[in-house]
C-alpha cells in the first residue's frame, strides 16, 4: 500500500470492512453468518445476544477508524496530504437492535443514515459541517467535479463540493425518494418505498399496502404511525404527491397511489 501511495500519478484506493463476526465466535465465524442471521433466532444457542454484537459491531468500528486514521497518518508523514481527497463513509447504515432488528435495508434511519467525512486539507476548510441530504448517488459527481470532468447529464446525483466547500447559499435538496424492491428474498425484507423531508417521512409497504408516516422532530426514533392521524392529513398528501413527483423523475412504474 505505502508503495503504491507514493506512485507519482493519480490514484484510488478503496477500503471496506466486510461483515461483523467475533473472532471468538466460532460457529458465526466458520458458516459466515451475517448481521440478518441474528434477526430470526435471538435466543437460540448457536447465536449471540444483542448486547456482544453490538460490542462486535462497535470493535469492528474501532478497527476501521484505527485503519482510517493509519492512511491519513501516512499521507501526513509523506506530504501527500494537501493533494489528496479522503472520503470516509459506507453504503448504508445499520440496525443493533431498534425496531427488533439487525442489519439493514429497511428505510428506517438507522438504517437509511449513514456515515460521510472528507478531507481534502487545499480545498475543504477545517471543521465544515452540513446538514443537508446528501446520497451515495452524489459521490462519483463530487470525484468528478474535484477532478475536472464534467459529469454525464444521465447521473442522478449532485457533486457534494460546493457543500464541503462550506457554501451555505446552495440551493440544495429537500427531500429523498428511497426504494427497496427484493422481496421474496434471502433477508426478508418487505419491499417498499418512500419519501423523507427534512422533518416528515412516509413509507410504503406496497405488496402490503401497508403506509407509515413520521414526524421525525417529534419522533425522531419513529415509534409513533402517524397515517391515520387525522392532524397529519394535509402533510401525508403533500408527501404523497412529493412521492409520485419522486417515482416520475426515477423513471419508476407509477403505481395508483390511494
Amino acid at each position: 500500500l505505502e508503495s503504491f501511495l507514493v506512485r507519482e500519478r493519480p490514484r484510488h484506493v478503496y477500503f471496506s470492512a466486510g461483515h461483523y463476526a467475533d473472532p471468538s465466535a466460532r460457529t458465526m465465524d466458520e458458516k459466515g453468518w451475517q448481521g440478518s442471521d441474528l434477526v430470526f433466532d435471538l435466543d437460540a444457542d448457536h447465536l449471540p445476544s444483542v448486547d456482544p454484537a453490538r460490542d462486535t459491531y462497535a470493535e469492528m468500528l474501532a478497527k476501521s477508524k484505527d485503519a482510517l486514521y493509519r492512511l491519513l497518518d501516512f499521507l501526513d508523514d509523506q506530504g501527500l496530504a494537501r493533494d489528496t481527497l479522503v472520503i470516509y463513509s459506507s453504503d448504508n447504515g445499520m440496525f443493533l437492535g431498534e425496531h427488533g432488528w439487525f442489519d439493514k435495508r429497511f428505510m428506517y434511519e438507522q438504517s437509511l443514515r449513514g456515515p460521510l467525512g472528507a478531507r481534502y486539507p487545499k480545498a475543504i476548510p477545517p471543521g465544515t459541517v452540513s446538514k443537508e441530504m446528501v446520497l451515495n448517488l452524489d459521490y462519483a459527481q463530487t470525484f468528478l467535479d474535484y477532478a475536472g470532468i464534467s459529469a454525464p447529464s444521465d447521473m442522478q446525483g449532485r457533486s457534494l463540493k460546493p457543500l464541503m466547500d462550506g457554501n451555505k447559499d446552495v440551493n440544495w435538496r429537500d427531500s429523498i425518494y428511497y426504494h427497496y424492491y427484493e422481496y421474496p428474498g434471502f433477508h426478508s425484507v418487505r419491499a417498499h418505498y418512500g419519501i423523507k423531508k427534512r422533518r416528515y417521512k412516509l413509507m410504503h409497504f406496497y405488496k402490503e399496502d401497508i403506509w407509515e408516516l413520521y414526524d421525525l422532530k417529534n419522533d425522531p426514533h419513529e415509534q409513533n404511525n402517524l397515517v391515520k392521524d387525522p392532524e397529519y392529513k394535509n402533510i401525508r398528501k403533500q408527501l404523497r404527491e412529493s412521492l409520485i413527483e419522486k417515482m416520475k423523475r426515477a423513471g419508476e412504474d407509477v403505481p395508483e397511489i390511494k
